[in-house]
């Protein structure tokens, strides 16, 4: 069997590679996917020390930037001339992005989450993982097909030998989709995914003025504040805590007005301790928080902050 790894980052590829040797059987072929212009020649250097029996270096001025679809249309390149069985992606959302783009090209099943595969009779069945592992699947998909997995905690094995290089002259245009404007959150992110006390605000949080009790409350525990997403669309936070975008794991995490849904609980779970507050008796977080009171938080809170600032 033929298979790839790409992703677009260095690190992720070097541990998907290291994980996708751990199916190799006898016989079997793992080329490693990268653009010249978009990794640069030092790191290229560095692909070739991986565990792989080739490295197909991409060659296209329009890859030197991010761009999903040019990226999707270089695998796309690589795909139609080796005839992979399967390709493996990374594990970070640009990898996604681009995943979902060239299972659409290529007409194959694009797995996201998977834990573990095996294939059987030219059938590759795959067990999923989803929500941060709160949920799992079986599913059984044709060949061939894209894989991304559920974690690589893998670390980057490197060989002796240098794998060998194919150059391939790709014939790609300008995408389709101008980026206009970026802004850089991800150091936001880190910043709040590290952080020891956090309170995280829900849709039970009405208005905005409430956010003066709370910010003061957040300066005594000397936490910071974040949301869900029914805050998020309100555009009170540039960023939501769920699964699908800010994962958390305080020390203590206290949840002010929370209903939460399964995207969000998978967002909070590596929490130390998590307290939930809502006047709402039904709140699914009840079920997977340390500690919970059913109360009128509009009230509380203020109460809160009051005897907070007497211990202090």
């Amino acid at each position: 069997m033929k298979f790839a790894c790409f992703s677009t980052d260095f690190d992720s590829l070097a541990r998907l590679v290291s994980k996708s040797n751990h199916y190799l059987k006898e016989g079997d072929e793992l080329h490693g996917l990268a653009f010249r212009y978009y990794f640069g020649d030092d790191i290229i250097e560095s692909l070739r020390k991986l565990k792989l029996n080739k490295l197909l270096i991409v060659t296209n001025i329009n890859l030197m930037n991010y761009d999903m679809e040019g990226f999707a249309n270089a695998l796309l390149e690589c795909f139609k001339k080796y005839k992979y069985d399967i390709i493996f992606l990374g594990d970070k959302i640009e990898d996604r992005e681009i995943g979902a783009r060239l299972s659409s090209k290529i007409g194959a099943p694009f797995i996201v989450g998977c834990r573990d595969f095996r294939v059987e009779a030219n059938k590759l069945l795959a067990e999923k993982s989803s929500y941060g592992g709160l949920l799992t699947s079986s599913l059984e998909a044709n060949l061939p097909a894209i894989i991304s997995f559920d974690e690589l905690n893998f670390e980057g094995q490197f060989s002796d030998t240098q794998a060998q290089v194919e150059e391939i002259k790709a014939q790609i245009t300008h995408s389709r989709i101008i980026v206009r404007d970026k802004t850089v959150l991800s150091m936001r992110y880190r910043e709040l995914s590290d952080k020891n006390r956090l309170i995280c605000i829900g849709e039970n949080i009405h208005e905005e003025k409430e956010l003066k009790d709370i910010n003061e409350l957040a300066t005594l525990m000397k936490a910071e504040i974040v949301g869900d997403k029914t805050i998020f669309a309100r555009n009170w936070l540039k960023e939501w805590v769920g699964y699908s975008n800010l994962k958390i794991k305080p020390e203590v995490l206290l949840e002010l007005g929370v209903v939460g849904d399964i995207d969000h609980v998978s967002g909070i779970q590596g929490s130390k301790m998590i307290v939930a507050l809502n006047e709402d008796p039904d709140s699914v977080l009840f079920k997977f928080c340390d500690y919970y009171a059913i109360t009128d938080i509009h009230k509380f809170i203020p109460k809160l902050v009051k005897k907070m600032k007497k211990i202090k």
